[in-house]
């Protein structure tokens, strides 16, 4: 080790001696604030979820049926939702940025451009599974309207930023390392700029100046051989195997399978000023981004690691660095199993600066760790390091993850998030409780409990930054000002402090997910972990709570999650006031013009005024009543149809909940005979459980049923082991679809296998045949399953039985295999020789598809 001080010294003197420029990256910011929004669908899946402005910032997938094999089909899924969005031609407003993928997903970023100009931070994700669309989040701005005429030029831009940088200090280096032309939204309006990225040795600042007039409209500053297999003590005293690099210098703590580096950091200092008095450069530090990564070198002693000279084997600072190899590899298996190769998903490296300082040579604890964007600073916490506590460093890694998957930006809500995401993977991947730093005794967060350390636990309560007057008062923004006068901040606005409370109110979301857990939403934290993960993908960089809440619901339904378990998800998004919905009740009654009574199953709309393209649909009942449960206050358009009726409309404002106006509608005489009838035969035994948790089977259904006019008569048999008729709308005028979806929503699986038989399709099937008329109708059974049964019980007619009663009757059988675990045979069998359809249908499958059409 003194031979390695000796060296780096005298290149110090080296570069000093010539003048060399160096500079330092720092941790990190950036957000903005986004509308309350609208939640528009069935039960607790959203199809479509609007800004305030009426512009979709989600959308799920079953609008879109573009196949999706690779960013040259991405315009097209675009293209098809622009009639939702308001654009002409997605090409002209949209450029791909990025595609990356999961596991489980491919994720495609799109950025929105004015003119040509992108605007910074307006991004769509589409994601997609199997070449199917998923759902598409993010913000796009309608209506834009800017002048993009730059009337200051780059080389203006640069003198503005050159005499801010000398503004800061005689002595300062920095750089200018980038300079784009965006459009940037500050404070709900879009200015023409320049970004810029400057590095000096406080670190990355980007700043946002007007291409017009040269002023600066914001800114933040951003810090953030041979494999050989060792058995050694790490500092919890436990054994630890690790992968070290064997070589001609040694054994070096470097992974060389998972491309992970471990520097020694002591003596290195990190922080640039202390008390007012600024250092004018961090060299070492700058070394070791510039000159190399040079992991830790040691020798075997009697099978053990020796490190310096006169040092006894497995000394404390190798013990630690086995406790943070060991970490950090069992941190990379793990996102490596959730498809994440290293933390940008190319493999790169993985580089430790472990023990760093305070100050420079200091030999002292720097009691923190961070990324700073291209390495990881492990300080220590009363002279161990930090990295020894597994969440801790999932935390650090995950803030490398986010970087390159949502990148959200180190301000505001966005910032609360990216700390927040960082927690709870952390967690997650540590699988212990619900603390942060604990295993370095260095307990710092609490999301079971955030009131603790003093972070809210919902938006805008007890201490949530910067709102809580009583936390917030005269007195501690004064000590707020004054902590960050001798951190060298510069604090014009006391409300900036940890860029906007990003390590304050990252409570929030910590406590949503502690919350949601523990009310039972997942079945392990290996689920929860593959949720939250997956959900980051659809973020955009300045995502707000809202954004998330939508993001981890959209998620868990893409993976299956049932309906009972997004709800816990997002009650818990509701409790925190991450998600705040607020619902308002509308009823009304339609009625016969001539005779005054109430008309059943007359179809009622509403469609948002301004975007028509989102509506609501529910029916009336025996006495002509209705009732919408979940809208959001607004203005509508309500129409009024019913086969053999002329159709009604009004247009009314719902502020609160309110009855609205009664609609007569007047008889065309028309009489109104069945011209189709339609069994769904619906599997509810215990292994849909893995197949379809219910909600796939239910929203074809839901579909199927919303796309039907009175002339479609009805019914349902579930089955399982045996089977039973749920309610009978063929043979029984007054079971309506409305009837027909409660009792479908209220079906759910058994609690356990069969005893000698699992899906019993045949039991389901021969009860469904007996349930058609003898009428010169259409007949379809629709056939939801996630494989046929082998069951030879002379119970029941077998599969060739009801095949060849099918084709007697005129029946056509459309079969919908379930899950992606199943033998089609004899589903597509059933479907073919009764001139029906197969389809396959999992949970990300096309739900579109199963809308009238399916019956032509």
């Amino acid at each position: 080790m003194k031979k390695k001080i000796l060296i780096i010294v005298l290149v110090i003197i080296l570069l000093a001696g010539i003048g060399t420029g160096i500079f330092f990256l720092v941790k990190n910011l950036n957000k903005k604030e986004t509308a309350s929004n609208h939640i528009i669908g069935i039960s607790n899946n959203p199809n479509i979820v609007l800004d305030a402005e009426k512009v979709p910032i989600f959308v799920d997938g079953k609008n879109v049926s573009t196949i999706v094999n690779g960013r040259n089909d991405v315009y097209a899924v675009l293209d098809e939702l622009k009639d939702l969005y308001g654009f002409e031609s997605s090409k002209d407003v949209f450029n791909i940025v990025s595609d990356d993928k999961s596991a489980d997903f491919y994720y495609y970023k799109v950025r929105q451009k004015y003119n040509n100009i992108e605007i910074y931070g307006k991004e769509l994700v589409i994601t997609v599974k199997d070449k199917e669309v998923v759902n598409v989040v993010g913000h796009y701005y309608k209506d834009l309207k800017i002048d993009t005429e730059y009337k200051k030029s780059e080389n203006d831009i640069k003198k503005i930023i050159e005499d801010l940088e000398k503004a800061k200090a005689e002595d300062i280096e920095y750089k200018i390392k980038s300079t784009e032309k965006k459009i940037y939204f500050y404070e709900d309006k879009p200015y023409l700029v320049y970004v810029v990225d400057v590095y000096d040795s406080y670190g990355k600042t980007v700043y946002f100046v007007s291409g017009v007039d040269g002023k600066i409209i914001d800114s933040y500053a951003k810090t953030q051989g041979e494999k050989y297999v060792y058995t050694g003590i790490g500092l919890d005293e436990k054994e630890h195997k690790i992968n070290l690099d064997k070589n001609l210098l040694g054994y070096q703590f470097k992974d060389p399978e998972r491309n992970i580096v471990i520097e020694d950091g002591q003596g290195i200092g990190t922080v640039k000023c202390r008390n007012g008095d600024r250092d004018w450069l961090n060299i070492l530090t700058y070394l070791l981004q510039t000159s190399g990564h040079n992991p830790i070198t040691t020798n075997l002693y009697d099978g053990k690691l020796l490190y310096g000279y006169n040092t006894p084997p497995e000394q404390e600072f190798i013990k630690g660095a086995i406790s943070t190899m060991a970490n950090y590899e069992y941190v990379y298996d793990y996102y490596k199993n959730l498809g994440r190769r290293s933390f940008d998903n190319k493999g790169s490296e993985i580089y430790i600066l472990l023990g760093a300082g305070n100050d420079l040579w200091s030999f002292d604890d720097l009691d923190n760790a961070y990324w700073d964007g291209e390495f990881f600073v492990i300080g220590n916490h009363n002279g161990k390091p930090i990295s020894m506590a597994l969440d801790v460093v999932a935390h650090e890694y995950t803030h490398a993850v986010i970087q390159y998957t949502a990148g959200l930006v180190y301000k505001g809500e966005s910032g609360a998030l990216n700390e927040a995401y960082a927690d709870i993977m952390g967690n997650l991947i540590e699988g212990k409780n619900f603390e942060v730093g604990e295993g370095a005794d260095f307990l710092i967060r609490d999301m079971a409990d955030p009131n603790k350390f003093k972070q809210p636990k919902e938006k805008g309560g007890d201490y949530y930054f910067p709102t809580d007057t009583k936390y917030y008062d005269a007195e501690r923004q004064e000590k707020i000002k004054q902590k960050c006068i001798e951190r060298c901040i510069d604090l014009e606005d006391w409300k900036k402090y940890d860029n906007g409370g990003v390590h304050i109110n990252s409570g929030v979301p910590n406590h949503a997910a502690y919350l949601m857990y523990e009310n039972g939403a997942f079945s392990s934290r290996e689920e929860m972990a593959k949720i939250w993960f997956n959900s980051l993908f659809m973020l955009t960089s300045n995502a707000s709570f809202e954004d998330t809440a939508l993001a981890v619901m959209a998620t868990a339904k893409n993976f299956g999650l049932a309906d009972d378990k997004i709800d816990i998800i997002k009650q818990a998004f509701i409790d925190t006031k991450m998600l705040e919905i607020e619902y308002v009740e509308a009823t009304g009654k339609v009625v016969d013009k001539d005779s005054g009574d109430g008309i059943a199953n007359v179809k009622v709309e509403a469609k948002y005024i301004k975007n028509t393209g989102v509506s609501f649909t529910t029916y009336t009942n025996n006495d002509g009543e209705y009732k919408f449960s979940e809208l959001t206050p607004d203005e509508y358009a309500i129409t009024y149809s019913k086969v053999g009726y002329k159709t009604g409309s009004q247009e009314v404002e719902v502020d609160k909940s309110k009855e609205l106006d009664k609609i007569s509608l007047e008889s065309t005489g028309e009489k109104v005979e069945a011209s189709a009838e339609v069994v769904f035969v619906i599997d509810i035994s215990a292994s849909m459980e893995q197949s379809d948790p219910t909600y796939v089977r239910k929203q074809i259904i839901a579909n199927l049923v919303s796309s039907m006019d009175d002339s479609y008569k009805l019914a349902v048999v579930s089955f399982k082991k045996s089977s039973s008729v749920v309610s009978d709308g063929i043979k029984n005028d007054d079971v309506r679809k409305g009837m027909i979806m409660t009792d479908v929503y209220n079906l759910v699986n058994d609690d356990g296998y069969n005893d000698d038989s699992g899906t019993n399709g045949k039991a389901g099937l021969t009860k469904a045949l007996k349930l058609f008329s003898d009428k010169d109708n259409k007949k379809y059974i629709v056939f939801l399953t996630d494989g046929a049964d082998n069951d030879n019980s002379t119970e029941y007619l077998s599969y060739e039985e009801i095949i060849e009663k099918s084709k007697k009757k005129d029946i056509k059988i459309i079969s919908v295999g379930l899950g992606t675990d199943l033998d089609s045979t004899t589903l597509k069998k059933l479907a073919d020789e009764t001139e029906g359809k197969y389809f396959q249908a999992n949970s990300s499958s096309k739900l579109h598809q199963f809308n009238i059409s399916v019956f032509d």
